[in-house]
């Protein structure tokens, strides 16, 4: 589905104040940066891009709740069991060995109340192979279980459950002071969970701000001077690129930094036609030191710094 063509169809009316945020939350759900592809990832990362897609997802279902607008069809990749659970052989393996074990153990009292748990524990054994491994942190989540049993309602015909969206806490931005017109705000992060984070906790629904993304691949941690060198101009001239107005900067960005960027930026054009804005988690020190704005945006959590910038 598009999602952006989704709320245009229900147009501006029918979500009424809500257009702008839900617009901001289509254009994530249909950016490349959080696309699904099962055969191209492994399982761990893939776990997590499921959870961050619908984290998404949900906050636009709550939007068209809110609208109120007929919410969108929750998606395959969040419950289809073929597409999102791709178990390892060897713990698929240990899980019907530990299965077929525990079940001939116990034939010869298989009605006893015991023996009826034993069985259904070996079911979600072999539901959930990876409960078998011994690496840390391979337990056996909520959402794990949602995605069973909506793949099984779905199997028998019927809808998978879904959340109460009315439940969600979101707030959008559409009570911020309106941004100049056109102002193109880009969002530069080695991290597409803080790109989202930065969207729905400050961006989402800020009247006249159009949104870009910039999801940076870092520099190898062993490169040479000449190839970091290589990598900063490659970066400022990518940024440099977006013709944005201005620029919300992560500080960390693996052996190199968001400050560096910024410097090498001023370096070839002591006045840029954009304004940096601190966006980092840590201290934004460095990043105002090389002629970022002075406070730090926050992953979205400080909108005062960007009124600020707006403002001039």
């Amino acid at each position: 589905m598009n999602y952006s063509e989704y709320v245009n169809s229900h147009n501006a009316h029918n979500f009424h104040d809500f257009a702008k945020t839900a617009l901001d939350l289509a254009m994530l759900l249909d950016h490349e940066f959080l696309q699904i592809d099962p055969e191209k990832m492994d399982a761990y990362a893939l776990k997590n891009k499921v959870a961050l897609r619908k984290r998404v997802f949900d906050v636009f279902c709550y939007m068209c709740h809110q609208a109120p607008v007929t919410v969108p069809p929750l998606e395959a990749v969040f419950y289809d069991l073929k597409q999102i659970k791709k178990p390892k052989s060897e713990d698929l393996e240990k899980a019907t060995e530990l299965s077929s074990r525990i079940t001939k153990k116990i034939q010869k009292k298989k009605k006893t109340n015991e023996a009826k748990q034993l069985f259904a524990l070996m079911e979600v054994v072999t539901m959930f192979p990876h409960l078998t491994s011994n690496q840390y942190g391979m337990s056996l989540e909520s959402s794990d279980v949602s995605i069973v049993v909506n793949d099984l309602l779905v199997k028998l015909g019927f809808e998978p459950i879904r959340m109460n969206y009315g439940e969600i806490k979101f707030k959008s931005k559409m009570t911020e002071q309106a941004a100049p017109k056109g102002t193109k705000v880009l969002i530069v992060d080695d991290s597409l969970e803080e790109i989202v984070n930065t969207i729905l906790a400050g961006l989402a629904g800020w009247y006249n701000v159009e949104i870009e993304l910039m999801l940076v691949q870092p520099v190898d941690y062993y490169a040479d001077a000449e190839t970091k060198e290589k990598w900063l101009k490659d970066m400022a001239q990518r940024i440099v690129d977006t013709k944005a107005n201005f620029v919300l900067m992560d500080q960390g960005l693996g052996k190199l930094n968001g400050s560096d960027i910024v410097r090498t930026i001023f370096a070839d054009n002591p006045n840029p036609d954009m304004v940096f804005v601190p966006n980092t988690g840590g201290e934004p020190n460095e990043l105002i030191e090389a002629g970022s704005v002075r406070g730090n945006f926050e992953k979205g959590r400080s909108r005062r710094t960007l009124h600020a910038a707006f403002r001039g």
